[in-house]
């Protein structure tokens, strides 16, 4: 543990959350779950949640891109191509509304904007 003359080190949030803690089942989803959500563009709520979930502190600008953030990568572009651009555009808003919404509707900086057009771009 990292303790400095002054004491220990505080931790710190990755995500600043309002509101009580939410069991979520996307936030679990395996492969097949995945699947499912590729397959009806209707689950695009789920499919946010789950992509805010895994690629969120990359978003908000806390972490590293990693294996998940691959993952999420190779979702996105599946669902660009079953579901075309517009849905994709779609499931763009609704990652953003998403992370509002578990900010407290706090608006976001502008380098997460950057980040997350950066990797839906790369799922074009």
């Amino acid at each position: 543990m990292n303790e400095s003359k002054a004491g220990p080190v505080p931790p710190v949030m990755l995500l600043d959350w309002e509101g009580p803690a939410q069991l979520n089942p996307a936030v679990f989803a395996d492969e097949k779950t995945l699947e499912g959500y590729l397959g009806n563009p209707g689950q695009i709520d789920n499919a946010a949640t789950w992509i805010a979930v895994t690629v969120g502190a990359v978003l908000l600008g806390n972490g590293a891109p990693d294996g998940a953030t691959a993952k999420a990568l190779g979702f996105l572009s599946a669902w660009r191509q079953r579901h075309g651009t517009d849905k994709l555009n779609e499931l763009k808003d609704t990652v953003v509304a998403t992370i509002r919404a578990n900010k407290g509707g706090k608006e976001l900086d502008v380098e997460f904007f950057a980040r997350l057009n950066q990797l839906f771009q790369q799922a074009n």
